[in-house]
């Protein structure tokens, strides 16, 4: 299933599990977003050799990231924009979150737990990306 997690009108995070997506390209976010994210399933096939254009793209936002539960276990707490919490989801493995607006955290709750974190760069220190809640 895959949740999206709002602040009244505002999208916070979407969050998911590999395991219940379907067959074929599943677009789960909106155009619009700074991040699109594409999930695809499928069997054999022969997908086309292709470069991206390059184009000018402008989004004024916070740093967008992805997270994907490679193996292990996380609870992961979600903020609004005015820091309050929303709500705490646990992922397992195969399960993700792509954050969009407010704040989170991490509680890493089993050991060796391997976590892939992509997110829109470039990453110059924490006093310029971050605020500590």
């Amino acid at each position: 299933m895959i949740n999206r997690i709002m602040d009244g009108q505002i999208l916070i995070a979407i969050v998911g599990d590999f395991k219940d997506v379907g067959w074929g390209n599943n677009f789960i976010t909106e155009n619009g977003l700074p991040m699109q994210i594409g999930i695809m399933r499928k069997n054999k096939e022969y997908v086309s050799n292709h470069i991206h254009k390059v184009r000018n793209r402008q989004f004024e936002s916070i740093s967008n990231e992805f997270h994907y539960v490679v193996r292990g276990k996380v609870i992961v707490s979600l903020f609004s924009t005015a820091k309050d919490l929303i709500t705490k989801i646990m992922l397992g493995s195969e399960m993700f979150c792509a954050l969009y607006n407010g704040g989170h955290g991490f509680e890493i709750i089993k050991d060796d737990t391997l976590i892939l974190e992509i997110k829109n760069g470039s990453f110059t220190s924490k006093e310029d990306d971050k605020e500590v809640l």
